[in-house]
């Protein structure tokens, strides 16, 4: 007889297998997108308790139903599930790992009409191979796919090289969805199609480029649907999409395969829902609410993009992003070659595609922002933003009155001056500007480098300790913060214990106490924390790149940072005339990651990769007074900054060069806003 389990072992196998099982109401959705009459096979290789299948039924009441899970308990509950939902379809349930050959072997079909699944999120470093949880290690989980993909009746030996170039390619760094999207992947029929519950970050994360390569190569992805409220899975705390795509013969070219092509992104709302389906609201007084939702789009597509419901999206941004971001990986290169329809310059490396035939004859020499010798990382990760960031609401010399956060009732306590430094933490702190001014921001971050508790110092036996004892308001604030659960009842956390706050903590070293960190001891600050410049990571509208000023902010993790070395070859004033360009702005359209609301993500990877022209010395020395005037307030310098980018890229055709680029980044722009 099997021991229960209690609720805390409930969720920590829940976290371990990566069980965020699939609510009805999305199942249907997902099911009613991809499912059509005629499909006689319909697999879920990852089925839980069969939600996903059991939906299927709903609009195809003769398709075959195959589903196949890790975990014992989840089966039974598939079972279950089916009878209590009169499934008539012939079920077949296996109780397997689905990474494994022995197990493809059994199932009913090869390939099938839809392969439909919600996969674990398991990110790679938690796979282990204890008895409980039976989940396969990563190299278990790539050696048994690379025996798969060898052994797959269905793949010609063009496919069983591209599929083992990404197995043997993709990130360690991947969640176990990045195997599973390969898996079901090569399980899929052509002209059968593929449904997928993924996290946003599907179409953003540098270990996602092999799934985007994937559905370039195989597929015609048609619909891509946004949870925006972060409604479908609350437990989880993550952001879904549903992405449907159709399987189609191997595309040999892929820039010419996708530039004209479009899928349609919905964007589905909390209140677009009522009790029984996700779109309840939108298609009213109907029992399959979801069936007559597919009939709309298809049939209605523009009246539901004119209420900014939907919108189309060209792939080839897709591809775009893709390209300039796996363009050096060695599985990209071992695949496509240089078989990528982009354009060299002289220097070897790739410009964008859209840039590709107004540069066509283009000589200008190019450079990126680290052979200026200019550094790009990102802002302060505190690890507990509610504990370290407060307000400050009075300054009276050197002592300070500060407000904390609302988990700590927005309490107004008074510590001293010292231990607060000026931060941005969001973009609505920003200025209008291209500056910030620390005289103008009320948030602070609490800097304790030099002040401990007096638990912590009667601890030490009166050894030379350097650091001031806090006082009462700041010793009661840290003392509270430490016994505040902050989790839930049943999954308790605590802030000293979480994940980037405990690796604060360091013991004594040489015998001098002096060395040891607390929990409340932020990390030493850097330039990255406190930089010249910095944008936001991620872009509703237009990227800005601002200047930090003479007294530099503490700058968040929300926030990509740029700074000058002493080896630079331009300050920060050269810069903020840079990145501010038109010519910039595009290229970080070309190479930015989109979201799935449409927005810019802006990494520091995105950055180092930015191709800027090699300036004349006097062209530096002009950029950096118009970088100074642009700083300043003066936006008319940006007209003079966009010339001399022209004038050293197409002197001949000065005019045509700044209308293209402007033309061009408002078109990117637009096909990601949805405008």
């Amino acid at each position: 007889m099997k021991a229960k389990l209690n609720s805390q072992e409930k969720i920590d196998k829940k976290k371990r297998l990566g069980q965020f099982f699939t609510d009805s109401k999305l199942a249907k959705l997902l099911s009613a997108l991809s499912v059509e009459p005629e499909y006689i096979s319909i697999f879920d290789p990852m089925c839980g308790k069969a939600d996903m299948l059991t939906a299927a039924s709903l609009f195809n009441n003769k398709a075959q139903l195959v589903g196949v899970d890790i975990d014992e308990g989840a089966i039974e509950k598939a079972e279950q599930n089916f009878c209590e939902n009169n499934v008539t379809n012939i079920q077949n349930l296996y109780n397997s790992n689905i990474f494994s050959k022995t197990i493809l072997d059994k199932l009913p079909f090869i390939q099938y009409d839809l392969v439909i699944t919600n996969p674990p999120y398991v990110r790679y470093q938690s796979l282990n191979n204890d008895n409980e949880s039976r989940l396969p290690s990563a190299e278990e989980i790539r050696a048994a796919l690379l025996d798969i993909i060898n052994n797959f009746q269905n793949l010609d030996i063009n496919d069983k090289k591209i599929y083992s170039e990404l197995v043997k390619g993709y990130s360690g760094l991947s969640d176990l969805a990045v195997p599973s999207w390969i898996l079901c992947s090569m399980l899929t029929k052509e002209n059968g199609r593929l449904a997928m519950v993924v996290p946003e970050s599907w179409l953003n994360r540098e270990y996602a480029y092999p799934i985007h390569y994937l559905l370039l190569k195989y597929f015609d992805i048609e619909y891509v649907i946004e949870d925006v409220d972060r409604s479908w899975f609350k437990e989880a705390l993550i952001k879904t999409n549903l992405v449907i795509a159709k399987k189609k013969a191997r595309v040999e070219n892929l820039y010419k395969e996708v530039r004209n092509k479009t899928y349609v992104h919905v964007g589905i709302k909390q209140a677009h829902g009522n009790e029984s389906s996700l779109v309840g609201n939108i298609i009213p007084g109907l029992v399959l609410h979801e069936h007559q939702f597919k009939r709309e789009l298809q049939l209605k597509l523009d009246k539901y993009m004119k209420n900014g419901l939907c919108k189309r999206v060209n792939i080839i941004n897709l591809y775009d992003s893709l390209v300039e971001n796996a363009k050096e990986t060695r599985w990209y290169k071992n695949i496509e070659g240089n078989a990528s329809g982009k354009l060299k310059n002289n220097k070897g490396n790739l410009m964008p595609t859209t840039l590709k035939e107004l540069l066509a004859k283009n000589k200008t020499e190019f450079i990126t922002l680290e052979e200026l010798g200019v550094q790009i990382g990102q802002g302060l990760r505190t690890g507990a933003n509610k504990f370290f960031y407060v307000e400050l609401e009075e300054e009276l010399g050197n002592m300070s009155l500060i407000k904390l956060d609302q988990i700590f009732d927005s309490k107004v306590i008074e510590v001293p001056s010292s231990v607060l430094l000026p931060v941005i933490r969001k973009q609505n702190e920003l200025p209008l500007g291209y500056t910030v001014n620390s005289e103008l921001t009320k948030g602070r971050v609490i800097w304790l480098e030099n002040f401990i508790h007096p638990k912590d110092y009667t601890k030490l036996n009166g050894l030379n300790v350097q650091s001031k004892i806090m006082n009462a308001a700041l010793s009661d604030y840290v003392s509270k913060a430490e016994t505040m659960n902050i989790g839930m009842t049943g999954s308790e956390k605590y802030i000293p214990y979480l994940s980037a706050v405990k690796t604060n903590v360091t013991k004594m070293k040489n015998n001098d106490p002096n060395t040891i960190r607390y929990w409340y001891m932020l990390p030493k600050l850097s330039y990255r924390h406190k930089p010249e410049l910095f944008v936001p990571r991620i872009n509703n509208l237009s990227p800005k790149f601002l200047l930090n000023d003479t007294l530099p902010l503490v700058i968040d993790a929300n926030f990509s940072t740029i700074w000058t070395t002493d080896n630079s070859l331009v300050n920060k004033f050269t810069l903020i005339a840079l990145l501010n360009s038109d010519w910039f702005i595009l290229v970080c359209e070309l190479l930015g990651s989109i979201m799935g609301g449409g927005a810019l993500k802006l990494e520091a990877t995105h950055l180092k990769k930015a191709l800027l022209p090699k300036f004349s010395i006097n062209n530096y020395l002009e950029l950096t007074n118009l970088g100074i005037r642009l700083s300043t307030g003066d936006t008319s310098a940006k007209t003079q900054i966009d010339q001399i980018f022209a004038e050293t890229i197409m002197p001949e055709n000065q005019t045509v060069f700044i209308k293209e680029i402007r033309k061009l980044t408002m078109n990117k722009q637009a096909d990601r806003i949805g405008k």
